[in-house]
């Protein structure tokens, strides 16, 4: 497995202290958040990392040359801003056939993303977003059988709940057909699109996740 972390934005809703600071250098329980999900991967059997970066790129790309994670870590700078999906299609020489992680750098969280590859694989989805339920942030509709229906800017079908997504994910490599080069998007407008042609996107929800 290989993953990629998004480390790519302005944080301009904790403006001025993200000024100087990109979000995934704060600290949380004595840990950076970055060095936190690079750990989280390694234990997860990840064999190498990714990290995107635009808004003080050089602060974030001092503090991994200064560190031994025990794997490869690797920077992808965008001078312009790619979003979340521009940021998955940029890192296409990344990925190889198998399917990868996507983990957003500003999150904290106690997912266990071994068990959520390993459910990926058996699922054989084209992506799967793991969600938990915040009625702030609640925008993925889910049926009973754990599958992605739409999002929150359509009607929720009958019998779906709506859940949030973490900001973790696996996708199979066939996003990157979903996914323009070299612009700026969303990966939520290229999960519209798979919906749209028939594949599958599964929901995994932790039983008690830990995330804000």
């Amino acid at each position: 497995m290989k993953a990629l972390i998004l480390a790519a934005g302005l944080g301009t809703r904790l403006l001025p202290t993200t000024a100087h600071t990109p979000k995934p250098l704060f600290t949380l329980a004595g840990k950076r958040l970055l060095d936190g999900h690079i750990e989280r991967l390694r234990s997860a059997g990840c064999e190498a990392v990714r990290v995107n970066t635009h808004h003080l790129h050089g602060e974030i790309a001092r503090h991994l040359a200064a560190r031994d994670y025990g794997l490869p870590v690797s920077i992808r700078f965008e001078p312009q801003i790619l979003g979340t999906g521009g940021a998955i299609r940029n890192s296409a020489d990344f990925w190889d056939h198998r399917p990868f992680m996507v983990v957003n750098a500003d999150i904290d969280h106690a997912v266990d993303l071994g068990r959520v590859y390993a459910e990926h694989l058996r699922r054989r989805p084209a992506a799967t977003l793991v969600l938990c339920a915040d009625p702030e942030f609640d925008s993925v509709d889910v049926d009973d059988t754990g599958r992605i229906t739409g999002f929150s800017e359509t009607p929720r079908a009958a019998g779906c709940r709506r859940l949030t997504f973490t900001g973790i994910q696996v996708l199979d490599p066939v996003i990157l057909d979903y996914l323009p080069e070299g612009r700026f998007t969303h990966s939520v407008d290229a999960f519209r699109a798979m919906l749209g042609d028939g594949l599958e996107l599964s929901a995994d929800i932790p039983e008690s996740p830990r995330w804000r």
